[in-house]
């Protein structure tokens, strides 16, 4: 599959957030509809293979996720075992992660650089990472 990325600013408990999602598996055509569409179109099919994972900058928060429905823990825990969070905030002893009803999971860091050349340089970097680890995050 050729490469996608799909992008959606919104305004969220009057926060400003972006999101950037690499779709990993799934149709072509997820490009036409903004994240939270898809988070619906996965929500409403119990046979949805979508995976996609991406940044979210939101506040002072630079969060990695996964949207997917099934495997998505799995998929977390790959992500994990390839240090995708290695400087990711603690969470409770007993959660992988924070996540938005079923399908939206996510860790996140406190954004350390105030500028947006070193932000875009952060989001650059967690993109490389994903396609160098593409077929390892996969292996479910």
């Amino acid at each position: 599959m050729k490469k996608l990325l799909v992008y959606e600013s919104s305004i969220n408990n009057k926060k400003s957030t972006i999101s950037i999602g690499y779709i990993l598996q799934g149709d072509s055509d997820l490009v036409n509809y903004s994240l939270n569409e898809i988070d619906r179109r996965i929500n409403k099919s119990n046979q949805s293979d979508t995976k996609i994972v991406g940044i979210q900058i939101e506040d002072e928060q630079f969060r990695q996720f996964v949207l997917s429905k099934k495997d998505s823990e799995k998929l977390f825990q790959n992500m994990e075992k390839q240090g995708f969070f290695e400087n990711c905030h603690d969470l409770q002893k007993d959660k992988l992660f924070c996540k938005y009803g079923d399908t939206f999971k996510y860790r996140y860091t406190k954004l350390q650089i105030s500028d947006f050349d070193g932000i875009l340089y952060q989001v650059v970097q967690y993109f490389n990472k994903v396609e160098r680890l593409e077929s390892n995050l996969l292996q479910i």
